[in-house]
């Protein structure tokens, strides 16, 4: 079976598994109950310079525990929108579930189109109704991202949709003249239209990859220097 960004095979009933990112896929492997293998291509990187001088880190440690933050405003927006579907949310009775952030999640949802204050109620104030877009809005909530505007990626040979990213990761992977592997398939992004939100590419045998660089500025501009 063949997935983005990782190869996973069947070799001698042995299940392996291929990691280019950086982020562990080891459990992936093994599902059979049977011996597996996991093998780590380390890039440039200093996280994955520091797994490769530290192997301890990866294998000494105990495995950690998956966490979300619930008061995330964007995981608790989306929460709030599938609530209000269900029931009509009172912020007089609702903030003690879910925080004290609820009065100004709701008046974002209400900005973009999705609740609305229900006026005919004993408490008119501080009900809200689901009034959004979709007939039911946990059908456009991903369980793989918690960002809500994705940018698609499209083949332009036959306009066939690859995959869609989130806005926040697009800038960084899909770029122009950026090498975007799909499939362990190369793709050459020749367009990258912000309107559509749309990064148009082409399939290509190439023997390089496109890493982003990041630099980050920062100027003093006022305090006191503290010297211990």
């Amino acid at each position: 079976m063949l997935l983005s960004w990782e190869l996973m095979l069947d070799i001698l009933m042995q299940h392996c598994i291929l990691d280019f990112l950086g982020v562990l896929r080891a459990g992936r492997s093994g599902r059979r109950a049977k011996q597996s293998l996991a093998i780590y291509v380390a890039f440039e990187g200093p996280l994955d310079q520091y797994s490769m001088k530290s192997p301890d880190k990866l294998f000494g440690k105990p495995i950690e525990h998956c966490q979300v933050d619930s008061h995330n405003p964007k995981v608790l927006g989306q929460h709030i929108a599938c609530a209000a579907y269900e029931h009509p949310i009172c912020l007089q009775y609702d903030e003690n579930h879910f925080g004290s952030t609820l009065d100004s999640i709701m008046t974002t949802l209400k900005d973009k189109g999705f609740l609305v204050n229900n006026r005919s109620g004993p408490f008119s104030s501080t009900m809200w109704n689901y009034i959004g877009p979709e007939k039911n809005p946990s059908q456009i909530i991903s369980i793989r991202a918690i960002e809500h505007d994705k940018y698609k990626v499209i083949d332009k040979l036959n306009n066939r949709l690859l995959e869609e990213i989130e806005e926040s990761k697009a800038f960084f992977q899909v770029y122009e003249g950026a090498i975007y592997m799909h499939q362990g398939v190369n793709y050459l992004v020749e367009e990258f239209d912000l309107s559509s939100r749309t990064a148009f590419c082409r399939k290509v045998d190439v023997k390089y990859y496109t890493k982003t660089r990041d630099y980050t500025d920062i100027n003093v501009l006022g305090g006191d220097f503290v010297c211990s």
